[in-house]
């Protein structure tokens, strides 16, 4: 896990720092979804809970958003996740693509349920909206690439080979 937040940690800072550079200063990659997807997807262990937790908690360093909220999003996505794992095969990238950028927008659905019950005022949905998608879409493109990455960090094979037996 301390090298998935590692990762995490210099990814948000050569964003952080790139991406105003090169005139993109609203646009933010979220690696924090594509960490908790991939965990959701590969792996069935009791503290994944705390482990989104430590996600969200170390990108609200990088971000305004509050920890508590993509908390409770990826609790709710691993939920989801749970009952869909079974019909879901992430064996190719479209696949892969299609059904992380269905997740994000579950993601973000749930989001803005609680920053809704936050504000009692639905005018940020729109420009949320508008922001987010492009974001959605370009983590989608990287998810089989990032996904690969991880695949090799975590190596999953072996670890669903030990949750089998």
């Amino acid at each position: 896990m301390s090298i998935t937040l590692a990762f995490m940690v210099l990814f948000n800072i050569l964003i952080t720092a790139t991406l105003p550079a090169l005139g993109l200063a609203n646009f933010k990659i979220p690696l924090n979804i594509l960490l908790i997807l991939f965990l959701c997807f590969k792996l069935r262990i009791a503290v994944l809970s705390i482990m989104i937790l430590l996600i969200q908690y170390t990108n609200s360093f990088f971000t305004t958003e509050h920890w508590t909220i993509g908390t409770i999003a990826g609790i709710l996505t691993v939920w989801v996740l749970n009952y869909l794992s079974d019909i879901i095969d992430l064996s190719s990238a479209v696949v892969t693509i299609l059904v992380t950028l269905a997740f994000c927008l579950f993601w973000f659905a749930c989001t803005s349920v609680l920053v809704y019950i936050q504000l009692d005022d639905l005018q940020f949905l729109i420009p949320r909206f508008n922001k987010f998608f492009p974001e959605a879409i370009f983590i989608s493109l990287l998810a089989p690439l990032v996904f690969g990455f991880l695949d090799r960090i975590w190596n999953t094979t072996q670890l669903s080979s030990i949750e089998e037996s």
